[in-house]
């Protein structure tokens, strides 16, 4: 991992186009304090036993969040692909427990301090109403990924997470999904080539 600052990744163009900082002083404040850091392929972004006291956005790239079983096997929880998602920590309010942040392959991240965050959002309502709505868009998510998972048959989750992931990257791993599915890669396999094979 290697931090840098604009190499890779267009911060201005970023902080007033995605987050909404148009101000010049806000932009000027996140500008000189934050950390634009860069991560390859499946380079760890986060760790559960190194709590952070910073926010991370993605920039750029993709990425995904997962837990360790009692076996040893991880499983999927959440992914951020587009830019401006919230790479979210155990301290989140949003969701309880532990996780890892991954890379899925060359990956950008802003990172800033929450302390200057809570500050910036108190004086620049476009940036607290955008996250505020991706906070009620992740509660929302899992929401409905829990649903699933405890309702519905592996066809039938593969089926929902089309329907609600249309623009999801198709460059990500299939193990990656079959396991935010809670299901066999094989299991993920045979359910596409099923679907596929009834299209025809």
């Amino acid at each position: 991992m290697s931090s840098m600052r604009t190499k890779g990744a267009d911060l201005p163009s970023f902080l007033q186009d995605v987050l909404k900082i148009r101000d010049k002083n806000t932009f000027q404040k996140i500008n000189n304090q934050a950390k634009v850091l860069q991560f390859d392929k499946k380079e760890t972004i986060l760790r559960p036993d190194n709590p952070e006291s910073q926010f991370h956005f993605l920039i750029r790239g993709k990425a995904r969040a997962y837990v360790i079983d009692e076996n040893g096997h991880d499983l999927t929880f959440r992914f951020a692909y587009n830019p401006g998602d919230i790479l979210l920590d155990e301290n989140s309010s949003i969701t309880e427990g532990s996780f890892y942040w991954e890379s899925i392959g060359r990956t950008w991240v802003l990172q800033v301090d929450k302390d200057l965050m809570i500050e910036v959002m108190r004086s620049n309502p476009d940036l607290r109403s955008y996250l505020e709505s991706y906070f009620i868009e992740c509660y929302s998510e899992q929401t409905a990924l829990l649903y699933s998972l405890m309702t519905m048959q592996a066809k039938e989750r593969y089926q929902w997470f089309l329907s609600y992931y249309e623009d999801f990257p198709s460059e990500i791993p299939q193990k990656y999904i079959a396991s935010y599915l809670n299901m066999l890669p094989q299991t993920l396999s045979d359910v596409r080539t099923k679907l596929q094979t009834a299209k025809q």
